[in-house]
């Protein structure tokens, strides 16, 4: 039997795709209208170190576990682990901040259930209140503050708390880190009123969508891009500062549906027509897709850049996709 002092990491054999498919699970109870929300605000949570938790269950076996933190806030912590846990199960969390400090509070699991297999949800709830901003540090910079909402139009509170929780989610996905940061850099500058490349329809929009300068460099990516590239394998560097129109001349030595594109671009970008629009296949895990790609010109004042919209389309059949 493992002492306390071992460090006991559940999920350590875990499938990557196992994990994402807990974490939608998770996603679609807490959007359901069913669900109870919290009395404070949740924060992603996505500490620099792993979260330790002391843990004695019934019968008086003391264990420490490695976990998988979810969420954050002022009275309890969410996390993922590999195995049931009994409600009523008093923990010591060694929570981190994000200078890498070690905090510790005491507390007992109110809830566990089954996500996927043998992954669950733990909830836990803090003996006495915290002020998570404490722990959390630069991730406090993405809360919702009161004032700015109407700077969002038609987006109401409700949607921005989707996007919150959408990148929580995301943050639990291998998406190259730099590109998360801007993404949180992005939604914070919109709340405050500033200018961003990210419009808040683009970034909260269901197609992936990418923002390119005139060179055909990305500037920003939206939710879904990320989302998407990392639901199916995609491990690469970061997509912000990355040539899309390089990789798109290159594919068109060889892929008559990139020749298509580049020109497109191209005639975009010299104000030879307005837009671009092209159906073409691609492959993923749920199967073989057709997308449509759409490309538009945006300006900024007087910057210009082009907004490369991704879009999955609702049939398999070639002939459709192109009609």
């Amino acid at each position: 039997m493992p002492s306390a002092k071992q460090k006991i990491d559940t999920l350590k054999t875990a499938h990557q795709e196992d994990l994402t498919i807990a974490l939608d699970r998770l996603q679609e109870a807490e959007t359901d209208p069913k669900f109870t929300p919290r009395r404070f605000d949740r924060h992603i949570y996505n500490p620099p170190l792993p979260v330790h938790i002391e843990m004695t269950q019934p019968g008086g076996i003391a264990a420490t576990f490695v976990v998988r933190p979810v969420d954050l806030c002022d009275d309890g912590i969410g996390f993922l682990h590999g195995g049931y846990v009994h409600p009523g199960t008093k923990a010591k969390v060694h929570l981190v901040t994000s200078d890498g400090e070690i905090v510790a509070v005491h507390g007992k699991v109110v809830h566990c259930r089954c996500l996927h297999g043998r992954i669950h949800f733990v909830g836990l709830q803090f003996d006495k209140l915290i002020d998570a901003n404490l722990i959390l540090g630069w991730h406090s910079a993405v809360e919702i503050p009161e004032a700015p909402v109407k700077i969002l139009g038609n987006l109401d509170r409700g949607v921005i708390a989707t996007a919150m929780q959408r990148l929580q989610w995301l943050a639990m996905l291998p998406v190259p880190d730099d590109d998360l940061v801007e993404l949180l850099k992005s939604l914070t500058a919109l709340l405050r009123g500033e200018q961003t490349v990210l419009s808040a329809d683009v970034l909260l929009a269901n197609e992936s969508i990418v923002v390119l300068d005139e060179g055909g460099r990305i500037l920003a990516v939206n939710i879904s891009w990320l989302d998407f590239a990392a639901r199916n394998g995609y491990r690469g560097q970061a997509f912000v500062g990355s040539d899309y129109m390089a990789k798109v001349v290159e594919a068109a030595a060889v892929s008559e549906d990139a020749r298509q594109t580049l020109a497109g671009m191209r005639d975009v970008l010299a104000d030879k027509i307005p837009g671009f629009t092209y159906a073409y296949p691609c492959p993923s895990k749920d199967g073989n897709y057709w997308y449509q790609l759409r490309l538009e010109l945006n300006k900024i004042g007087r910057k210009r850049t082009i907004l490369a919209i991704h879009r999955k389309l609702d049939t398999p059949n070639a002939d459709e996709a192109l009609q």
